[in-house]
């Protein structure tokens, strides 16, 4: 199952509970804490325990192994309401389950019922519960929903969700249908309908239609968490901003504090006195220049920091596109599923119209014969010979007549088998060369090594070779979409890494911070101390000439 279709899911299990007001449109803009709230009041195990006040206690207690991503205002992001949602719902049902939350999830409709129970058997065997394990869960709804039985109404209902004809698959074995060729000779007491049981092909063309359904899922699972990546880088770039702000005015204000020193060193006088105050101002021209090497470093890492975010960017780009080429794929699988589905189908009712025909076949010769037997030479005398002439012809004369017209009848026969035997060789001819075509057109792209290539071109191939042939295109395909999502999640680890990079230069800034403004006050101390200094020099100065004029008058 999609995402799209496991939130609608979701929204009306959170509407049906009715525990935040109904001023929303999708599950993004509930209120979750409110929710949450009314939540707790009706389950009697949330009630006793005083420590799950809130949704992020709540997840920390209860699925440790799960972890929410968080917004600036240290809230849960909306695009992980999906994830708490179905926790909440795994938490009420089977975890710790209340008759009340049953009895809401028995009025939701049996196609809701159905993706909910088929959600449950995917975390049945899992001891902790993380976000991989959910997104595998969710994905994987979609085909045991499918597989669950139910009414025709309720499997037409559900297919109009789902992408694709999914109804063409849902049987594991084709219609019977009746032959246009003749009507039937069995009577209705004598005979009963055959049921033709399902092949080797159909089952595996089953089986390969569920895996691409599988994909489709996953591929809108990596669609989702692609749009989440791109969220955060442009997160990571406002922040990076910001910091570049912050530095350059710290620069100023550095540039400041050091015009604001050489100016003092230019206008104050070298008196004894002001030895401390310049010591302490070289000491504090010392530390400005170790702040400044540190900026200088803090701006190299920055810049290391803005490649590698190039580099992430251009990677998941490159991880965009193949996905868009993989989903191309899958389509085009998707039509030659179809394709191949009706050849198949046409194939069986050929095959069962052929063994109708030669079931007809054999009673009638049976019936000829037992006839044959039965009847009397007199009779065929009076049937086959002229009235004036009884005795002209033989029995042996009459049988060898009935056994020629049978012998024309089986070669017109065998005729029409011949020209329907080569139109079916003509046909399985023509779908090994478009299988052919089609998987060596789109191999070199995905370096897939194709088991029909130019060599076996003009060899006849069966339609088995082509069904394995392409089953092997599609596991290898498979194979390479395994891939592309390991690179997917190796760039989401360095996304994470850089970003625990910025928190951390964030931090030594705020420090850095810090030691300026202290810096600033013990610069603004050693003025006031020369200052000071200044004002005690004058008095002395004038007090020493006011004595000596007194000694003078003296």
């Amino acid at each position: 199952m999609d995402v799209r279709n496991w939130k609608k899911v979701l929204l009306h299990w959170v509407t049906e509970c009715g525990f935040v007001a109904a001023n929303y449109f999708s599950l993004e803009q509930t209120d979750i804490d409110e929710f949450y709230r009314n939540f707790r009041l009706n389950h009697n195990l949330l009630q006793k325990s005083e420590s799950q006040d809130n949704v992020i206690s709540f997840l920390k207690d209860q699925y440790a192994d799960y972890t929410p991503l968080l917004d600036d205002e240290n809230t849960i992001s909306s695009t992980e309401y999906i994830y708490v949602y179905s926790l909440f719902l795994h938490f009420c049902c089977v975890k710790c389950p209340e008759t009340n939350f049953h009895d809401i999830c028995k009025r939701l409709s049996v196609n809701n019922q159905r993706n909910i129970a088929a959600f449950f058997n995917e975390l049945i065997d899992c001891q902790s519960i993380n976000r991989e394990k959910l997104r595998q869960a969710i994905a994987g709804t979609a085909l045991r929903s499918n597989n669950s039985p139910g009414t025709a109404s309720d499997s037409h209902s559900s297919s109009n969700n789902s992408t694709g004809t999914t109804n063409n698959y849902s049987s594991s074995s084709f219609p019977r249908l009746d032959s246009p060729c003749r009507p039937s000779r069995y009577a209705a007491g004598n005979s009963s309908p055959r049921i033709v049981p399902p092949t080797p092909k159909s089952a595996m063309l089953e089986e390969r239609t569920r895996e691409l359904y599988n994909l489709r899922a996953q591929l809108e699972t990596e669609r989702y968490e692609k749009g989440l990546l791109e969220v955060q880088i442009k997160q990571n770039e406002e922040k990076m901003k910001k910091l570049n702000q912050d530095h350059k005015k710290l620069h100023q204000t550095i540039q400041d504090l050091k015009n604001d020193i050489l100016t003092q060193n230019t206008t104050e006088s070298s008196s004894p006195k002001n030895k401390d105050g310049e010591q302490m101002k070289r000491r504090l021209c010392r530390e400005v220049a170790q702040k400044e090497t540190e900026i200088a470093k803090l701006n190299e890492v920055l810049g290391n920091l803005r490649e590698e975010k190039n580099l992430v960017q251009e990677k998941l780009r490159h991880a965009e596109k193949q996905i868009m080429v993989c989903m191309n794929r899958i389509t085009e699988l998707d039509l030659k599923v179809d394709e191949l589905t009706t050849e198949l189908e046409q194939k069986e009712f050929t095959i069962q119209c052929l063994s109708e025909n030669k079931l007809e076949l054999e009673q009638f010769i049976n019936e000829t014969r037992s006839t044959g037997n039965n009847s009397r030479p007199d009779y065929l005398d009076a049937s086959f010979s002229p009235p004036t002439d009884g005795s002209s012809s033989s029995p042996e004369n009459l049988a060898r007549s009935v056994v020629d017209v049978q012998l024309r009848e089986k070669e017109h026969e065998n005729s029409e088998l011949r020209d329907e035997l080569c139109a079916l060789r003509s046909n399985n001819k023509r779908l090994a060369e478009l299988i052919r075509k089609f998987t060596t057109k789109h191999a070199q792209e995905f370096n897939i090594a194709t088991r029909i290539g130019r060599a076996e071109e003009h060899k006849e191939i069966t339609p088995a070779d082509c069904l394995n042939h392409l089953v092997d295109y599609v596991e290898q395909l498979g194979s390479y979409y395994k891939d592309e999502k390991g690179r997917v999640k190796t760039l989401q680890g360095e996304l994470q890494s850089k970003q625990r990079r910025n928190d951390e230069l964030s931090r030594s800034l705020l420090e850095f911070e810090k030691e300026v403004g202290a810096l600033k006050e013990q610069l603004e101390s050693v003025d006031n101390l020369n200052l000071g200094a200044g004002t005690s020099e004058e008095t002395y100065a004038r007090k020493d000439n006011t004595l000596r004029t007194g000694d003078c008058q003296h």
